[in-house]
């Protein structure tokens, strides 16, 4: 273990009062610092490693945080790593800390609460906290107040408000509102701190549910267009009469040979006939001129 070289003159509760307080003005946010992201801010029991995400911080939280979008209602998680190291201004970087002397989460930009109310507008409830592995006894619901330019829910503060004030907070409990809701007495020297949260309240244009990833806005639905009435249904036009079949002309009656009635082939046989019966004549008048 380390041998950890600790700040002299200062006490934890003037710096305490003195990272708490809450400013009117527009805060800077340090470097690697966006809008809409949630930063775990904290100091650890000798007021060595902290952070807040402001320009002034000693330790720049953007480089060893995984900070999630706050797309919307729904579960973030937010990883603090230190063990690679952070330079707090000692002969070598700090790869670990001491405990948490105060510890919360920030997330940066007007849209998260109402300026007119000076209220956020969203609540928060904890689903775990762990360091290095080891899981956290949470023991109340965090109290969610604005500050500078967005809002901050605490998971230890013991300078904060104590209860809830409908006046100056949201809290998803209020009954078991608290701005210590995190055993930090459980917690020890760590190197990881993970903390998993769920957002809910924010007005539905803000988004829709996450878990953890960015999920797309989900636009509100248009309304429904008024359905255009049926055009009324053109009439069948009548259909036209059909003319009369016109009448079949009546066949010619074929020549009358016989009065057969108009039959070519009776007529035919029976004008053969009757010229076989002259050839006949005439052959027996012939004959009875030879007789002669």
């Amino acid at each position: 273990m380390k041998i950890r070289k600790l700040f002299v003159g200062m006490t934890a509760a003037a710096l305490a009062c003195s990272a708490m307080a809450i400013n009117a003005s527009a805060v800077q946010n340090s470097e690697g610092i966006k809008e809409g992201y949630a930063y775990l801010g904290f100091a650890d029991l000798d007021w060595v490693v902290t952070g807040w995400g402001k320009s002034d911080d000693k330790v720049p939280i953007a480089s060893i945080e995984t900070a999630p979008e706050i797309t919307g209602n729904g579960q973030y998680t937010i990883k603090v790593d230190i063990s690679k190291g952070v330079d707090v201004g000692a002969d070598e970087p700090y790869d670990w800390a001491n405990g948490i002397a105060c510890m919360g989460v920030n997330i940066w930009g007007e849209k998260f609460f109402d300026a007119d109310a000076g209220l956020p507008t969203f609540t928060v409830t904890l689903d775990k906290v762990t360091w290095d592995g080891n899981e956290v006894t949470i023991k109340g619901v965090p109290l969610v107040n604005c500050e500078d330019d967005g809002v901050r829910f605490n998971l230890y503060n013991e300078w904060g408000q104590k209860t809830y004030d409908e006046a100056k907070t949201t809290c998803a409990d209020p009954d078991k509102g608290t701005n210590t809701p995190v055993a930090v007495d459980e917690i020890g020297e760590w190197s990881t701190i993970e903390v998993t949260f769920t957002i809910s309240g924010l007005p539905e244009d803000e988004g829709g549910t996450d878990d953890g990833g960015e999920t797309p806005e989900t636009p509100e639905n248009p309304e429904t267009p008024e359905t255009p009435e049926t055009p009324e249904t053109p009439k069948t036009p009548d259909t036209p009469a059909t003319p009369a079949t016109p009448a079949t002309p009546a066949t010619p009656a074929a020549p009358t040979d016989g009065g057969n009635g108009g039959n070519n082939t009776e007529a035919g046989a029976a004008a053969g006939i009757a010229l076989a019966g002259l050839a006949v004549a005439g052959a027996a008048f012939v004959a009875t001129k030879k007789r002669k």
